[in-house]
């Protein structure tokens, strides 16, 4: 049984997608999503260097938006639970295996917070914050309500949550931090949005 899909969209992140697979554990109840949006650096041969198989690679041949992204790793995750990824992130390998128990001590659960340290020290409460990393999700549930992204790259885990909060869920909240944020950087997806570019440069390829 795969307990835990493990989805990351990318795009243009060959020097650190890599540290954010390696830092998976290699379980038979995890599987591993890796969703291309058409990069135009060395992502592509970066992912395929890595032998593991855990791991399933979808290359998109046009650029899409992240939310486009986002629902072809919901198509196709097998797992009970979805966890998502940020490309440029990574997870402590052994506090994620405790995490991993705790799972299978709570399947009742619909939706499972979780706590982010980022690369400056500062810790994220998953039970304020709304980004998509912050949050494990059971496949069916998201399934049950039809619950899908917006084909946007910016706000569209907004959207999701939103409606998922409408919805009469049970969630839970795990609080021993294993998950890395790195802190927004020149180029990344939120960097762009901050300085509201990424739809001109989204743009340029739809």
């Amino acid at each position: 049984m795969i307990l835990l899909s493990i989805l990351i969209p990318v795009y243009n992140q060959e020097e650190l997608i890599k540290k954010a697979i390696d830092s998976i554990p290699q379980r038979n109840d995890i599987e591993i999503i890796i969703v291309d949006d058409a990069s135009t650096d060395k992502t592509v041969q970066s992912v395929e260097s890595i032998k593991r198989d855990d791991l399933t690679l979808v290359k998109l041949d046009k650029r899409r938006s992240i939310g486009y992204c986002r629902n072809i790793c919901l198509e196709a995750a097998k797992g009970k639970f979805i966890f998502w990824l940020d490309s440029d992130d990574y997870v402590d390998t052994e506090k994620f295996q405790k995490f991993i128990d705790f799972l299978y001590k709570n399947q009742w659960c619909d939706l499972v917070h979780i706590d982010l340290l980022d690369n400056r020290g500062v810790h994220f409460n998953g039970m304020d914050s709304c980004g998509t990393p912050t949050k494990i999700e059971r496949l069916e549930t998201l399934n049950k309500f039809h619950l899908r992204f917006e084909d946007i790259t910016v706000g569209e885990d907004l959207i999701l949550w939103n409606e998922l909060k409408k919805k009469r869920i049970i969630a839970t909240h795990y609080k021993e931090t294993f998950y890395h944020y790195n802190y927004p950087r020149e180029g990344s997806t939120t960097w762009l949005a901050q300085r509201k570019i990424i739809e001109e440069d989204w743009r340029k390829y739809v």
